[in-house]
């Protein structure tokens, strides 16, 4: 892209990298941890890939508006791959929580029905 030699763009592209890592960096760590990998959140980054792919093609051919909503669109993409890791990071320890809770402890409604009885 020897082309990109407006700062903006330079800008734009730097801010999705960043953003692109983050994301990645969330997904990974939260993989390694036990939580799993969500889905939605790789598929994000996968439409972030394409969009920013998109973004280079339009600046080669000098369709720098494009460019710009293309990168815009890109950002958006890491940013949202990144929330959906977390959330399904917190989903998951939700629903190992209700399951732990399901068969190790009687539910709070029996120990308190339980309790009114006696």
């Amino acid at each position: 892209m020897s082309e990109v030699s407006n700062g903006a763009t330079v800008d734009a592209i730097e801010n999705v990298h960043a953003a692109y890592q983050a994301a990645e960096d969330a997904i990974v760590a939260l993989g390694l941890e036990g939580y799993g990998v969500d889905v939605t959140a790789v598929n994000e980054l996968r439409y972030a890939g394409n969009y920013a792919l998109q973004a280079i093609v339009a600046e080669k051919r000098g369709e720098r508006d494009k460019c710009a909503r293309e990168l815009e669109q890109s950002l958006r993409r890491c940013r949202r791959a990144q929330y959906e890791a977390y959330d399904g990071a917190i989903s998951f320890s939700r629903r190992c929580l209700i399951a732990s809770r399901r068969t190790t402890k009687p539910s709070l409604s029996r120990r308190l029905s339980k309790t009114i009885r006696r």
